[in-house]
């Protein structure tokens, strides 16, 4: 979750969807940033934009809980997914690129501006998540201190 929450953010904040958001949270340091937007999280909930919905919440939603079979993997493993359906020659997007992101405290922003206290915040937002993955045998160990 604490990779998908800065990823959740690029998204949210891309081309001032919602303005609210960035005018309340893009502060001068990527850290400063992420902390805002974890209160900002707290205080308001996930639902305000899909993005910081739980994802085992939106796998609910999308099978209408439905019994029906699903398959998972690792982000890093979408290229070998992708080239097996046949759809090798898509490109992914990179939002450490330049110009990528509406503000550049967001390109900069990776896990390493979390401190322990963050970490437990998103790890505690996320916790049906970190559930869902330690479940399906995918290890969590950024909140494996925390949940």
């Amino acid at each position: 979750p604490v990779e998908r929450f800065i990823s959740s953010i690029g998204q949210a904040m891309k081309n001032g969807r919602l303005r609210e958001f960035q005018d309340t949270c893009i502060k001068k340091t990527s850290q400063q940033t992420l902390r805002c937007c974890i209160k900002y999280i707290q205080d308001e909930g996930t639902w305000f934009d899909l993005h910081f919905a739980p994802q085992a919440l939106d796998i609910a939603f999308t099978t209408m809980w439905q019994d029906v079979p699903l398959a998972t993997f690792h982000f890093e493993s979408l290229p070998t997914v992708l080239a097996y359906l046949g759809h090798s020659e898509v490109q992914a997007r990179d939002g450490h690129s330049e110009g990528y992101r509406t503000d550049a405290v967001l390109t900069s922003m990776s896990v390493d501006d979390y401190d322990e206290g963050m970490l437990r915040s998103v790890c505690e937002i996320y916790e049906v998540d970190v559930i869902m993955f330690r479940s399906l045998g995918y290890a969590v160990p950024r909140c494996d201190p925390f949940v």
